[in-house]
This record gives structure tokens, C-alpha cells and sequence, in this order.
């Protein structure tokens, strides 16, 4: 008996909290008492807590995706540079290898050899890096390094 006074007293204390929630609907607007009364808004938390949840992943990713392309864009400006250092650092006579050291450089640092300019012993070379994000593929990150001896030959 005592657990079914507790069941009645507990539909009572929730039938008086809607009461005063229309109450106050009502007061505040009363077009949209009528659409509470009804029940029609019942259940929109799910609805906004469903929104807040998906702005909050959206974010994330968004926030992740930026970090990716920002790291991506740091090692391809590593791997250009040191691509370059590399195939300027080549022999004068082996100047055809060049730009295969400077794109085994380019790999080493998970980046791509786009382009490889030789003139005279200045090296020139551009490289494409990819973020490893979700979605990261759909951004390019290119970085470009030119090198070549400090001082001039006689």
C-alpha cells in the first residue's frame, strides 16, 4: 500500500510540474501554450541535445582536419628544404642524380617530388604533402626550397 501512495504522490507532484510549465508557456507565449498542451513539444530535448552532439563532432573533425593540414604543411616545408640541401650537395659531374636523392628525400618525409629544376648548381624543388586527417586527401600541401652553393665558383 505504501509504494502505491508513492506512485499517486508522484503523479501528482509530475501533473502539478506540467501544469506550471503550460502555466508559464502560456504566460510567455501563448500561441505556443496551445502546441504544449497537446504534447507537441514533448520530447524536443532529445531533438536539441541530438543537434548539440552533432555540432560538437562536427567541430572536432573540423579542428582535427586543420591540425593535419598544419602538420602536413610543416613537413612538406621540411621535405622541400632538405631535398634541396641534398641534391645541391651532389657532385658537380652527378648533377643527373640530383633529383632522384631529392626525391628519395621527399618520400622519406611521406611527401611527393612534384618538381625538380637543375641550373647550374642551384637546385629548385617542389614538393606535395597530404594531411593524414579524415578528409585529409582532399587537401594539398605544396612547399618549395631552392639551394645551391653559398658562394659563387671562380
Amino acid at each position: 500500500m505504501a509504494a502505491r501512495a508513492v506512485q499517486d504522490k508522484a503523479r501528482d507532484v509530475t501533473r502539478d510540474m506540467t501544469q506550471n510549465r503550460a502555466r508559464d508557456v502560456a504566460e510567455a507565449d501563448p500561441s505556443r501554450a496551445q502546441a504544449f498542451r497537446r504534447g507537441r513539444e514533448r520530447g524536443s530535448g532529445g531533438v536539441w541535445t541530438l543537434a548539440a552532439a552533432a555540432i560538437v563532432v562536427m567541430a572536432a573533425v573540423v579542428s582535427t582536419t586543420m591540425v593535419a593540414v598544419v602538420g602536413a604543411g610543416r613537413r612538406a616545408d621540411t621535405a622541400a628544404d632538405l631535398a634541396a640541401l641534398s641534391a645541391a650537395a651532389v657532385r658537380p659531374d652527378q648533377l643527373g642524380s640530383a633529383c632522384a636523392i631529392a626525391g628519395r628525400i621527399a618520400v622519406a618525409h611521406r611527401a611527393r617530388l612534384v618538381a625538380c629544376v637543375v641550373e647550374g648548381n642551384e637546385v629548385d624543388v617542389t614538393v606535395e604533402a597530404y594531411p593524414a586527417a579524415p578528409g585529409g586527401e582532399l587537401f594539398v600541401v605544396r612547399a618549395r626550397a631552392r639551394a645551391g652553393p653559398t658562394i659563387q665558383p671562380p
